[in-house]
């Protein structure tokens, strides 16, 4: 382009010189074609501006457009971040709940065995309680006994299956965690490639698009050559086949 605008300038600049000396030219239609070369130059010239101006007024729009892409990747990591955060801090407040509640589970353990020491040491001591106790309403008393073990049961019953949802739910949000985890790494390499090509240079037209028409409108060329093309799917780059031949393409 550049040597095509110098080349231009020589050009104006000899018809300017054979038009300062006239007494060059003899003749008056030389005179007329030097001038029609002249204005056909510069018109030659303001077009080839007029199209550069409009090429880097294209790729400033698609440099920008990259850009704010860029942005928008870069808030939804942020977003996704704090949602990890949040689910973090809701797992360890989980966790400690658990380790709660396990806690009082041994110390029941542990207190049931100390009351089946003690039923086994008194063992005979209750026997003859409740030989005497027979006379005097024994049947009530295990009645009573019976209700309380029963509650005792029903208690220890719920104790687990809390215990049970509460690991179940660790594992879920485990299994969460890790796909976040997953997502995040994701979005922060896409965010240094294309950093990088911004930084470097290199970031050409033919990045992925979000669809098959995307390309089409970026590159015409591609119009009728049907194949496989890379475009975004969420966030991700996936291989499709695009269609660039029916109805138009796309």
């Amino acid at each position: 382009m550049q040597c095509v605008l110098f080349a231009g300038l020589l050009c104006m600049i000899g018809v300017v010189g054979v038009q300062s000396h006239p007494e060059m030219n003899s003749d008056n239609k030389s005179e007329l074609s030097s001038l029609t070369s002249s204005s056909k130059i510069s018109n030659s010239l303001r077009d080839l501006l007029n199209q550069e101006s409009l090429i880097r007024f294209s790729m400033t729009q698609k440099i920008q457009g990259l850009v704010m892409d860029a942005l928008d990747n870069k808030n939804n990591s942020l977003t996704l971040k704090k949602k990890l955060r949040y689910i973090t801090t809701e797992l360890q407040s989980i966790e400690a709940k658990d380790q709660v509640m396990k806690e009082e589970n041994a110390q029941l353990k542990q207190e049931l065995n100390t009351v089946k020491e003690a039923i086994n040491s008194d063992k005979n001591l209750i026997m003859q309680q409740i030989q005497s106790l027979i006379k005097t309403g024994i049947s009530v008393l295990a009645e009573k006994m019976e209700d309380e073990n029963s509650k005792f049961r029903q208690e220890l019953m719920i104790l687990n299956e809390t215990n049970q949802r509460v690991q179940e739910e660790n594992s879920k949000l485990r299994l969460q965690f890790q796909m976040i985890n997953g997502s995040l790494q994701q979005h922060d390499l896409q965010l240094l490639n294309i950093s990088t090509q911004l930084s470097s240079g290199t970031l050409s037209l033919n990045s992925p698009h979000g669809s098959c028409m995307g390309i089409l409108q970026s590159d015409p060329d591609v119009k009728g050559k049907d194949g496989v093309y890379s475009i975004y799917v969420g966030y991700h780059i996936r291989k499709v086949y695009c269609d660039m031949t029916t109805d138009g393409g796309g």
